[in-house]
């Protein structure tokens, strides 16, 4: 038996099945199906109606793979596919349409691919007219953009520009005007070159919304504190325009001087902690104490603030959604003692004491410079998807590559389809995101990309399964580069 069924032999029908290999043709009128057997020779043709579910089961439908259904009749179309819903072994079913209308109904009845001939064709014209100024683009609504929950009607989108299709869950929609967009949609938009700044802005809003972190903590201990651990945290608060604190021992007002004046020829909020010793309760304590530090109103009082200046040199940036941490500190950066030397003295260090007893994302500090390659871990569960999220929104920060260490497990496909979305809102940006998708041990290969070195930086799972917690500590607290756990 054939493994496509072809309902319908139109232009459409006829062609596709001059391409395949053995296709069966399911054609009601007499004429059209004796002109199809004499023009595909071996081509089984069927003549019967396909709404009779009888004619379905003499096409083969009960061992077939693929249901195309290009019968130029909507109503008609809906009950072939409906009367071919109770075998499962059709595994896509691909549904040709004339009204735009009917793309949800065929949406709810589990249809994959809708495909409406009429919006490709004006996409097309489009094309031709304005062949020089026309583009068309993927925008992917990401948390915390500007359209999510309003109609496409709704949009003040520029004069000119078409809405071609809505991907959702890798479904393809026809856009309508009363279809409300939600987080994870994938829009394909035509519009003029020029206006794709403004469309991208319609779509995802104000940019300054849309940064990964909006305040970062460093203690400063000692003078060697500058040269990596509050480098790394200036590092990151220029990058991914945030503020800055810094927690500061009391017996030490040049360290707090001496931060001043790194940070002073700079345009980033700096706001000091100064009196903390380095115990855990005190760390605790300056938490709270960072989280009274009012950030917003530090950027209002500049007449230009880094925000302003970054975005003009990098329009458009944007980050997927917000992590979701309980402390109003975005991120704590610390330095990690060597394991060896902790293992030696039978207790943990503060980086470590801080891993296990806060919320707060945590930043092992070793790399000083501009990161230009991100590693994570993505196993499918909401949490791994927001550190997904976090390790797209920094990459865009910087401008760096992405790598999602998968598993493979053909049953559960939400890592995979995770991939899929950060990989498109890279492709905004100009971003190369990799899935490197392991079939034996996870952990080994994990921790093999984390020691070679070549990832500036890695984003760990606090809370990870497929890891165990003392390969993940051993993991943070001797990789070779900066290691963010959240």
């Amino acid at each position: 038996m054939s493994r496509v069924i072809i309902v319908g032999a139109g232009n459409t029908g006829r062609d596709v099945a001059k391409r395949l290999d053995d296709p069966v043709v399911i054609e009601s009128d007499v004429g059209k199906a004796t002109i199809l057997r004499r023009q595909l020779g071996e081509v089984r043709v069927i003549v019967g109606d396909a709404t009779d579910e009888r004619t379905l089961l003499q096409a083969g439908i009960a061992e077939a793979k693929t249901l195309l259904v290009a019968l130029g009749n909507d109503r008609d179309a809906y009950q072939c596919i409906l009367n071919s819903k109770p075998y499962k072994n059709i595994k896509s079913i691909i549904a040709v349409l004339n009204d735009p209308e009917e793309a949800a109904r065929f949406q709810r009845l589990g249809v994959q691919s809708i495909i409406i001939p009429d919006l490709a064709t004006a996409a097309e014209v489009i094309a031709i007219i304005k062949p020089s100024q026309k583009r068309i683009s993927e925008i992917v609504i990401t948390k915390g953009a500007a359209a999510i929950g309003k109609r496409i009607d709704e949009l003040p989108l520029p004069w000119g520009t078409s809405i071609i299709g809505v991907m959702r869950q890798e479904k393809l929609m026809a856009p309508t005007g009363d279809m409300v967009l939600d987080t994870m949609d994938v829009v394909h938009v035509s519009a003029d070159v020029e206006d794709m700044n403004a469309v991208r802005s319609v779509f995802l809003g104000d940019h300054r919304h849309l940064l990964p972190f909006n305040k970062v903590m460093v203690p400063i201990m000692d003078e060697s504190w500058f040269e990596n651990e509050f480098q790394e945290a200036l590092t990151i608060s220029v990058f991914c325009q945030t503020g800055l604190v810094g927690m500061f021992p009391a017996e030490a007002p040049w360290l707090v001087k001496k931060a001043k004046e790194v940070t002073g020829q700079m345009t980033i909020p700096f706001f000091t902690l100064p009196g903390y010793a380095m115990d855990f309760g005190s760390l605790q304590d300056a938490l709270k104490a960072a989280s009274q530090v009012d950030i917003e109103s530090m950027l209002a009082e500049q007449e230009e603030t880094i925000v302003d200046q970054l975005k003009k040199e990098k329009s458009g940036k944007t980050h997927l959604y917000e992590h979701g941490m309980e402390e109003d500190v975005d991120l704590l950066v610390l330095r990690s003692d060597p394991l060896k030397v902790m293992d030696l003295l039978g207790r943990k260090s503060l980086s470590t004491s801080a891993v296990e007893q806060t919320v707060t994302p945590i930043l092992m500090a070793r790399n000083p410079e501009p990161y230009t390659s991100v590693l994570f871990m993505l196993d499918g569960s909401p949490r791994s998807n927001n550190i997904a999220s976090l390790a797209l929104r920094l990459s865009i920060a910087f401008g760096s590559k992405v790598t999602a260490l998968t598993t493979y497990d053909p049953e559960h496909q939400e890592a995979h389809r995770m991939v899929r979305h950060i990989r498109r809102t890279g492709e905004m940006y100009g971003l190369e995101v990799v899935e490197d998708e392991v079939e034996g041990n996870p952990t080994l290969e994990f921790v093999s990309l984390v020691k070679s070195g070549d990832h500036d930086l890695t984003i760990l799972n606090r809370a990870c399964k497929t890891v165990k917690k003392d390969i993940l500590r051993r993991v943070y607290m001797s990789a070779p580069k900066s290691v963010m756990v959240i």
